[in-house]
């Protein structure tokens, strides 16, 4: 078999964009024949961006994704490309992959095995297809097929194998979360081993809402040893030979922390990006999570694109006063202090006959953050920027955030990280720097809200935030959860405490998601809830 010259494009799409996804596809392929490639191979659903949800409803979006396509072959000539789009016949409507050479879409192939989300758009295709395809007068058996088809059925992959393809092109584009990629990795290579045939996967990388696509891409050979990787996080052009490349000593080991650094970063400035906006918002109260949200967003948008403002009340410590300060100071953001002394005491005046009677209590507490989102949400107003909420996994679960106030917000960047994660990566990004960019007394110091004197978060955060994981990322019952040896008080207070806290999360915003069972994605618990 002739040594074919094969391109990875791992590009950055974005959804509803088929304008600009075309000529990013137009460029690749002209970039990858500039560069002596006979086959370039571009993920699931590129011309599209992925997932286009209820833009797959529109006559006219999936129109004009097939006028652009035709476009696209009318642009390919020798070269081989396969590029992910919606195809459509009759009423139905494909997850599909097109295969254009000589200016013509040779064969497309349509998905099937469709996930749930997909079935309520797409009707189900014939994927895992061996194709003929001509190259300099040599003739290649090519499979064509989405990992889900490949993952769910043995049987499906066992038929590349024994020579009946030369290769195999794998699309399945899958979002980043902490304990995936290796997953995905040894999944991929042991079908490769396992069938003979040489794997050649795609994966798109960006942000999209709240899931981050970290890229990854790689070629594998019939060994299952690696002869391309495409780099994470980032936009890759990769290209080898698929016969006889030379074999890659091994996959780098994932530095799972940097992963997730890396991750976030890029999922926040693709919000910011492909939403039009350009500057940051928060609050600084001088603790660990807005902390590590001010670090990503500076990294993510430039340090001079991020607005942070102290707003100290009556219980405000002056350590938390200045922890904040430093922080701006070493990431060079814009600082501000907006004291909210006197806001609180009008309001608490003009509620003092309601409240006549009762004990300084969670209400009054609550009202300091609610002035803080009011005062964060109209300077955003004013001056066309975005707020972040800060809040982590743990705590959005046990519902220890305030509606309308801490909460308040366009993005929550880490809340899907649990505290034990936060505090984690935050001493991540000092080693990466080798300085304290997050400085030492924000990670020591004991976590608190600081809504009345001598107030601390009343949670043991080492056991507490693993229970709540078990609970919500594995689903476990309180019997399984007693043979694990947690505490059965601690339990019954967290699972009371996330019961009745369903009514707040349904009203948060949008968080990037980093764990199996992201707040906003797959949890979906009914509000009035008497189980």
């Amino acid at each position: 078999m002739k040594n074919i010259k094969t391109a990875i494009a791992q590009k950055n799409f974005t959804v509803g964009d088929l304008k600009s996804n075309f000529e990013i596809i137009v460029n690749s392929i002209e970039n990858a024949k500039n560069n002596g490639a006979e086959i370039i191979v571009f993920p699931e659903l590129s011309l599209s961006g992925y997932f286009p949800k209820d833009l797959l409803l529109n006559n006219k979006f999936i129109s004009d994704n097939e006028k652009y396509m035709k476009m696209i072959a009318d642009k390919t000539n020798s070269i081989v490309a396969l590029v992910g789009f919606v195809s459509r016949n009759g009423n139905d409507i494909y997850n599909s992959v097109a295969v254009i050479q000589n200016r013509k879409i040779v064969k497309i192939i349509n998905k099937n095995n469709l996930t749930y989300t997909e079935k309520r758009y797409f009707s189900e295709g014939k994927s895992s297809e061996i194709i003929s395809v001509k190259i300099d007068n040599y003739t290649y058996n090519v499979g064509v097929d989405f990992t889900n088809n490949f993952e769910i059925d043995d049987k499906n992959s066992e038929k590349y194998g024994e020579g009946k393809a030369n290769f195999l092109f794998l699309f399945g584009n899958s979002a980043y979360s902490f304990n995936k990629l290796e997953k995905r990795r040894d999944a991929i290579v042991e079908k490769a081993k396992k069938i003979k045939t040489p794997i050649i996967y795609t994966n798109i990388v960006g942000g999209q809402d709240d899931l981050i696509y970290d890229g990854n891409s790689f070629a594998v050979d019939k060994n299952g040893n690696p002869i391309a990787i495409c780099d994470g996080n980032k936009e890759n052009m990769k290209f080898f030979k698929i016969a006889e490349s030379d074999v890659l000593s091994s996959f780098e080991p994932i530095d799972k922390m940097e992963e997730l650094f890396k991750s976030l970063v890029l999922g926040i400035r693709d919000y910011f990006v492909k939403t039009g906006f350009k500057e940051a918002i928060l609050g600084l109260s001088g603790g660990i999570d807005s902390a590590l949200v001010a670090v990503l967003v500076s990294e993510a948008i430039g340090s001079e694109n991020v607005y942070s403002y102290s707003m100290p009340s009556n219980f405000s410590t002056d350590h938390s006063i200045t922890d904040a300060e430093n922080l701006a100071k070493n990431l060079g953001i814009n600082y501000k202090e907006i004291p909210i002394k006197d806001s609180y005491d009008n309001l608490l005046s003009t509620l003092d006959s309601e409240f006549s009677g009762t004990k300084f209590g969670i209400a009054e507490e609550n009202l300091q953050a609610r002035i803080r989102g009011i005062i964060l949400m109209s300077i955003a107003n004013k001056f066309n920027r975005l707020v972040l909420a800060t809040g982590n996994k743990t705590e959005v679960f046990l519902g220890y955030f305030t509606l309308y106030g801490d909460s308040n917000g366009a993005l929550a960047p880490i809340s899907d990280l649990n505290k034990i994660l936060v505090y984690s990566l935050s001493n991540h990004i000092n080693k990466r720097t080798s300085r304290e960019i997050i400085p030492q007394n924000i990670i020591d110091k004991k976590p608190s809200a600081e809504l009345k004197d001598e107030q601390y978060d009343p949670f043991d955060y080492e056991k507490i935030a693993p229970l709540v994981d078990e609970i919500i990322d594995n689903n476990l019952t309180k019997n399984e959860l007693l043979k694990m040896n947690y505490d059965e008080k601690m339990i019954d207070e967290v699972m009371n405490l996330i019961q009745k806290s369903e009514y707040k999360r349904h009203q948060l915003v949008t968080g990037l998601k980093v764990s199996d069972a992201m707040v906003h994605k797959n949890r979906k618990m009914p509000i009035i809830n008497r189980f």
